[in-house]
């Protein structure tokens, strides 16, 4: 697995991420933002786990790892749409949330059959 900085960076994020959430559920701001917060904050605590395998494709920990990887990447679409949507008027959140999470929750699922086919 490639990953795009350090672990030293991917720790900071990812404490940094884990202030930023704890910050945003006390200040009650909306709750697919922080649930998107939360989301990429676990990206970067994965990132940083990984690193104590970094090189060992054939070690479980490091595969699990690249599964759990992975299908954080397939549900990104649906997490990405909800806090785009969170920035709209309600009234049109509320005409284009089901068609956006529909397309969203598709490209997840064809994602994850890719990854079980």
């Amino acid at each position: 697995m490639i990953i795009c900085w350090s672990a030293g960076a991917s720790i900071a994020a990812t404490a940094l991420g884990g202030a930023a959430t704890v910050y945003a559920v006390k200040k009650r701001i909306p709750k697919a933002r922080t649930f998107t917060l939360a989301f990429f904050t676990l990206m970067e605590l994965l990132q940083a786990v990984s690193y104590i395998w970094i090189n060992s494709c054939d070690v479980s920990g490091n595969v699990l790892l690249t599964y759990l990887s992975y299908m954080h990447i397939a549900f990104q679409p649906p997490v990405i749409s909800a806090f785009m949507l969170s920035f709209i008027a309600e009234k049109k959140r509320k005409k284009w949330f089901r068609p956006v999470m529909t397309i969203s929750f598709l490209a997840t699922l064809l994602m994850l059959i890719k990854l079980f086919a």
